[in-house]
């Protein structure tokens, strides 16, 4: 018998990520799980570190060439993380 004021575990686990200031953190670490399948295995080996501040995604290189062919496609990639993570979390992308 099911009471009236019970909630399912998933609720129950929505409402304590929200009351500890969690969901930003989640959010960030989806973008950090899609980065190899939207780049590329080549490029992400290649990243250093992303840092998302601000709704904008810092991307830190350790290689000029894949700097030159991440620039080419700066402009697609805020969109493409955003919808490949479920999220709409970045708005900018800044190569370093």
């Amino acid at each position: 018998m099911r009471r009236s004021n019970t909630e399912s575990l998933g609720e129950v686990i929505r409402r304590l990520i929200r009351a500890y200031g969690l969901e930003e953190k989640l959010n960030e670490s989806k973008i950090y799980e899609v980065w190899p399948y939207v780049v590329g295995e080549a490029i992400a080996s290649r990243t250093k570190r992303l840092a998302i501040v601000n709704r904008v995604l810092f991307v830190y290189l350790n290689s000029s060439i894949v700097r030159a062919e991440l620039i080419r496609i700066k402009d697609s990639l805020p969109e493409t993380l955003n919808r490949m993570a479920g999220i709409d979390m970045i708005d900018e992308v800044v190569i370093r």
